[in-house]
């Protein structure tokens, strides 16, 4: 064991050496390598080029500057290394390993250790002192490492994750200890950034044929990040010697390439240096600055001419006045470089292939993996190959370099914007009050709501925004109606050029209906002008009757229809006229300024033909009807003022759920808002308002949240409610803090890693021309999710300041939460704004991505984004998320309440057994998950293409691993995996040789498919229970007013009811939905597995080079557990060459599993069986483990007639006469025994 606090100074003085002097040195003081601090001062250290201690001296005084004398090899010229500039290459990061890092060691008990970590000159081995062992074992050689991973995904520093998973067994303390023993005299700018969040500062070394972990914690992200891209370089070189040096050689010859092209379409004679060697013919091919930029946006538009001017102003500085305004080769490459390189995307490429481009594989591999892209084929890479890689001899040989790689991040390819949404992709027949409707207040005001101006082109900018419901106040004009906001001074417009603007630009954004929301004022002289101006030039796109209810009418029966919302009379009124009250929207305003009170009760006549147009008829805010009038709200719209609809939620639950849910309710700013502000739109979405209208002439956070949300369905205007809002009946609690109960979370990890091109802030001339940028990202929704984080600051960098930096959030309510996020610039009072861009949760893609910033004003800022990486987990999961003390609170907001209410209650009681067994089953595939990541060394966020690729990656460097087999044509996948047992492996035991890590993931994986299979064939039973819960409770909402006064329940009583009574429709679609969602997902994984066939085949192809023994991947189509046909044997899951005495001790093959097809023939000479408390043991957190009942010759099975009576059949239907048999693994047994005695012995059939 090493020691903490002391050094066997004996020993190491026994190893001193001279220090060879014929090798080059470099003084380095010793606070930039630190120091190893003991009692009563500080001791010396010499180290020899093999990174040996030489000599230790104590007891000298506090303070004591020492040096440390180290020979390197890449650069003798100057004492300036990686420490003390940025590091940009896989050579910087060598560099700064040779020179070394104090890094905290983890052991598997969770005592940590500060050692000195450095790698050799010559790049062959890791060597940390001080050490209580030889000098030759505490290192470890490159080539024996298997795996390099970062993010506390070593299985040591992931112990701690079923409590934390954010973090490991002592990560916190030991990261606090990293933090301080960073060096306060270090001065150092680093490209690839750096953190103050633990996420980003271990990493894990995986070394050995035994897997081995050395698990470490750097000072920084940063220093994380150069170990973990340089060991991975090392592991590229130590396989191919010149893998990081082609590519360079073919991006140099395409520049040159394009260059010498744009020279050749100038006026300039090439001529004179037809026989010039290279040196004097790139010294006289030269380029006008002008054309020098045409070409350096021809071949990167992204590059800002800004940037290239200030690029070129500094190369002619450092020229003669007669070579100046001109750009040869040379120069033009070398600028490119400089401009055009990422060092976040070059370490990218380095840390996915070990190399600094990929191939063909390799790119499915990232594309599959960290993209999360599906349906993705090697020919599908080739062809993106293609599209986005600008060398020739690159594409050619099917390799995407840097360029390339940085040409598709860019793209549409690498934007966070899901593709799917893009386009209309909701279910559109739902009726029109279940969805969330865009809408414009005062649509043709642009500025204030007094003297502002008035303009046609509110409306032309607010309907190719996919508004779907416009305002329309048309007043008396000197002969034609006009249009402005009445008793102002606001500008007036013409109604006919209003109502031509509409048509022209109606359907533009969106073929759904659009809404007009028409307020009258007119005599009834111009009332017919106006009528007959809306009926010519709408003409067949005008709904003026409609066969039922415009509130149960799906938009997508009204495709292209423009429906008026006004006042109309009703069939009652006389046959010219009738009247209707005239509820001015700015009345409140107008009292206000005026002193006038009862102007919004006043009469108005309105005539036949204006109100023959109107569609849907606008109840009055003054009187609503009783919530029991349900055919007067279903046939009514309403609009109310941001107050009065907050004092109706709040005073009549009951009235609001009704309103929300049977009419389109339209909520507007208060006229008080004169400067034409907005008011938070998240509180009354929140509250399910179909129409919640704003100022859009009014920019800002309200305007960007507001944008954001209608973004999602392909901007069509129209978003569907979640699931539990579309519920009969569902009401939201009297509180708009509690809108529901509390849902498992899911994890929202973004990693910002830098920006790009960033601007100056607007309206900041007289301040410096650089910004110090940092991100902040806000969430908005349910008030449970709200959040907001920020990093740190980069000071004076605009053009590509490199963050680095893990931000976290739970967010409970993905379908109803927005993600912000906001660029701003540091200054010492007030941080100025650069560029935001919101985004719906539902929207945002996983993987490595580009967000495009836009202005406050909404428009794209060019070339303006920021590079992050996000990952989600599963929101069925998210059980596994929460700390005990928070999971403890969330199942107490997870239950059924009672209502009081005698019939209501007993249906829904009857849904607890079904929740309940619901929410166990997703529990269950959720934890074999969590323990595949974890035996994979990944986070919770993982998919598990990530899994399997570890796995892969894994067997590849198991020097006893010979082949793997996945089968596919079964009823789910099965891995088969042999091994060469013939080195006095025991032949009780196949897979005994391999590698404890590697040997727990192969289970892992296993357990995984087989809780992902049952749970999607055990689901639809409880997904029917539910569901006709549902559809029972669905006849007590029309209903809900009476049984409450027949109950005699009053006030709160009877508020508490309606809460109740939300609450629970809330929590069961909750799980129908989670469930429902759990299933899909099971099949898709299960899905990725069958379809990883040429993933498996390509990385069996990457790895082979590393492999002592090449690995042999089998893909299999038939062969299936039950066919006897198949080479490896008899057709159970467990096949004969599987078992020890059949093979010889030769091979074995991997296969836990469980079976739905004809037993097993037991072969007792073959297989080791399993005591049925110790079968327990193994599938003790799997979803059939209480349904084992019986055990046949040491199998434990549950007969056919016994499962059939299951009411949730994990193992469907089986034969008639035979058994479902749960095979355990034949070579699992000695290997359980000795790991968890405590379930009882292994019984043997010897």
């Amino acid at each position: 064991m090493e020691s903490t606090t002391s050094v066997d100074q004996n020993r190491l003085a026994g190893q001193q050496q001279p220090v060879p002097q014929s090798q080059p040195k470099v003084e380095l003081a010793e606070e930039e390598v630190g120091n190893s601090v003991i009692e009563g001062g500080s001791y010396e250290r010499h180290f020899s080029p093999s990174g040996q201690q030489l000599a230790t001296q104590t007891n000298l005084e506090p303070g004591y500057q020492v040096k440390a004398t180290k020979s390197v090899l890449f650069d003798t010229r100057s004492t300036t290394h990686a420490h003390n500039k940025k590091v940009q290459s896989v050579a910087d990061c060598w560099r700064w390993m040779v020179r070394g890092s104090n890094l905290v060691k983890v052991r598997p008990n969770g005592r940590t250790y500060n050692r000195f970590f450095s790698l050799d000159e010559d790049l062959s081995c890791i060597r940390w002192v001080p050490t209580s062992k030889k000098a030759s074992k505490a290192t470890v050689p490159i080539s024996s490492i298997r795996e390099v991973r970062s993010v506390h995904t070593s299985e040591v520093l992931g112990q701690g994750a079923s409590s934390v998973p954010t973090s490991g067994a002592g990560v916190a303390a030991a990261v606090a200890v990293a933090a301080s023993t960073t060096s306060s005299t270090s001065s150092t700018s680093v490209g690839v950034g750096s953190s103050t969040s633990s996420l980003d500062w271990t990493f894990s070394i995986i070394h050995g044929d035994d897997f081995s972990s050395l698990d470490l914690i750097a000072s920084s992200a940063e220093e994380a990040t150069i170990w973990v891209t340089g060991l991975n370089a090392l592991l590229g070189t130590h396989l191919s010697p010149n893998a990081l040096g082609e590519t360079d050689v073919l991006r140099v010859r395409w520049l040159r390439e394009a260059f010498e092209r744009a020279v050749s379409d100038t006026t300039a004679s090439i001529n004179e240096i037809d026989n010039a060697d290279e040196t004097s013919s790139n010294a006289l091919l030269n380029l006008d600055q002008d054309a020098a930029m045409a070409l350096l946006k021809e071949i990167n538009a992204d590059l800002a001419a800004s940037r290239i001017r200030q690029k070129m102003a500094e190369f002619d500085s450092m020229k003669s006045p007669a070579d100046r305004g001109r750009i040869n080769s040379d120069e033009f490459v070398t600028m490119f470089q400089e401009m055009a390189t990422r060092p976040e995307i070059y370490f990218l490429l380095i840390r996915f292939a070990n190399r600094d481009y990929f191939t063909a594989d390799d790119f499915l591999h990232f594309l599959e993996c960290e993209q999360a892209m599906t349906d993705v084929t090697l020919e599908k890479c080739c062809q993106l190959i293609q599209l986005y890689e600008p060398s020739s001899e690159a594409r050619a040989d099917n390799q995407l370099l840097l360029d390339g790689m940085t040409r598709f991040l860019l793209s549409e390819e690498g934007d966070i914007f899901h593709p799917l949404q893009l386009h209309v992709h909701q279910d559109m027949t739902a009726p029109m009050c279940h969805y969330f409707i865009s809408s414009s207040h005062n649509t043709y005001l642009l500025e204030d709501q007094l003297r502002g101006p008035s303009s046609v082109e509110g409306y032309a900018r607010a309907l190719q925004s996919g508004c779907r419901c416009i305002k329309i106040d048309v007043w008396d004009g000197p002969e034609m109606p006009i249009v402005y906001h009445g008793n102002t001074l606001t500008s007036k417009i013409a109604f006919s050029d209003v109502i031509s603007v509409i048509a022209q630009f109606a359907f533009e954004a969106s073929k759904y209906p659009l809404f007009i929301h028409l307020e009258n004022h007119c005599s009834i002289s111009q009332q017919k002008i106006a009528a007959r101006l809306i009926t010519e030039l709408f003409g067949q796109a005008l709904l003026k009757a409609a066969d039922k209810p415009l509130t149960l009418t799906s938009p997508e029966e009204l495709i292209g229809k423009i429906i008026i919302f006004g006042k109309k009379f009703g069939s009652d009124q006389s046959e010219d006229g009738g009247e209707v009250t005239d509820e001015d929207e700015g009345a409140e305003t107008n009292r206000t300024r005026a002193g006038r009170v009862g102007q919004a009760s006043r009469r108005l006549r309105i005539c036949r033909e204006l109100s023959d147009l109107i569609a849907l008829n606008r109840g009055s805010s003054i009187k609503l009807p009783s919530s029991r009038d349900k055919k007067v709200l279903q046939q009514c719209g309403y609009s109310l003022s941001e107050s009065a609809a907050s004092r109706l939620h709040a005073s009549s639950p009951g009235m609001w759920t009704e309103m929300v849910q049977r009419s389109l309710l339209r909520v507007f700013p208060n006229g008080s808002r004169v400067d034409s502000s907005n008011f938070s739109p998240l509180e009354f979405w929140n509250a399910g308002v179909p129409m919640v209208a704003l100022n859009f002439q009014t920019p800002g956070l309200m305007m960007d949240l507001y944008d954001g949300k209608f973004r999602q369905n392909g901007g069509c205007g129209y978003v569907l409610k979640p699931a539990m809002m579309r519920q009969p009946g569902f009401s939201i609690p009297s509180s708009l803090r509690e809108s529901a109960p509390i849902s498992p979370p899911q994890l929202l990890r973004i990693r910002i890693i830098s920006g790009q091109q960033l601007p100056r802030p607007r309206g900041s001339a007289a301040k410096a021309t650089i910004v110090d940028p940092y991100v902040l990202i806000q969430i908005y929704g349910i008030a449970i999710d709200c959040a907001e984080r920020k990093t740190r600051t980069i000071p004076d960098e605009g053009d590509c300041p490199i963050f680095e930096e893990s931000l976290e959030f739970y967010v409970h309510h993905p379908e109803m939460a927005l993600i912000r996020f906001i660029v701003l610039d540091d200054e010492f009072i007030g941080d100025d704004f650069i560029g935001q861009y919101t985004i719906p949760f539902p929207c945002i893609r996983p993987g490595y991505r580009h967000v495009r910033l836009l202005s406050n004003l909404g428009e794209a800022l060019e070339n303006t984004t920021l590079f992050v990486h996000v990952a989600i987990s599963e929101k069925w999961a998210g059980e596994q998320l929460l700390p005990k003390s928070r999971n403890k609170h969330g199942k107490k907001q997870a239950v059924i309440r009672m209502t009081g209410l005698r019939q209501l209650d007993e249906h829904f009681k009857s849904s607890i057994g079904a929740m309940v067994e619901a929410s166990r089953a997703r529990n269950n595939v959720a934890q074999a998950l969590f323990e595949l990541r974890s035996e994979c060394g990944l986070p919770i966020t993982a998919n598990v293409k990530q899994c399997l690729r570890v796995l892969l990656q894994r067997l590849a460097n198991c020097p006893e691993v010979v082949s793997c087999q996945l089968s596919s044509d079964n009823v789910f996948p099965v891995l088969k995996v042999e091994t060469n047992s013939g080195g006095g492996v025991s032949s009780g035991n196949g897979l005994g040789n391999l590698p404890t890590p590697l040997y727990r993931t192969l289970v892992a994986f296993e357990k995984s498919i087989l809780e992902c299979h049952f749970l999607r064939d055990k689901s639809p039973a409880i997904l029917r229970e539910l569901e006709q819960v549902l559809k029972a409770l669905a006849q007590f909402p029309d209903h809900l007013d009476l049984m409450i006064e027949q109950a005699g329940l009053k006030g709160k009583q009877s508020a508490r009811v309606y809460d109740v009574h939300g609450w629970n429709l809330s929590l069961i679609t909750s799980h129908v939905e989670l469930l429902r969602q759990c299933q899909r997902d099971c099949g898709f994984i299960l899905d990725q597995i069958r379809n990883a066939n040429i993933s498996l085949d390509g990385l069996s192809r990457h790895n082979s080079e590393r492999c002592s023994q090449h690995l042999q991947v089998v893909l299999s189509s038939s062969s299936g557990f039950g066919n006897a046909d198949e080479s490896s044997g008899g057709g159970g899951p467990l096949s004969s060459s599987s078992s020890p005495a059949r093979s010889n001790g030769t091979s074995a093959h991997l296969q836990l599993s469980r079976c739905t097809t004809s037993p097993m023939p037991m072969q007792p000479e073959d297989v080791q069986k399993l005591s049925e408390p110790k079968l327990k043991s193994i599938l003790k957190k799997c979803s059939s483990a209480q349904d084992i009942c019986a055990t046949v010759d040491g199998y434990v099975c549950m007969s056919a007639t016994a499962a059939a009576h299951s009411p949730y059949n994990l193992y469907g239907s089986s034969p008639s006469g035979s058994s479902c048999i749960v095979a355990p693994l034949a070579s699992m047994a000695s290997s359980i025994s000795s790991n968890s005695s405590e379930d009882g012995p292994v019984t043997s059939n010897s």
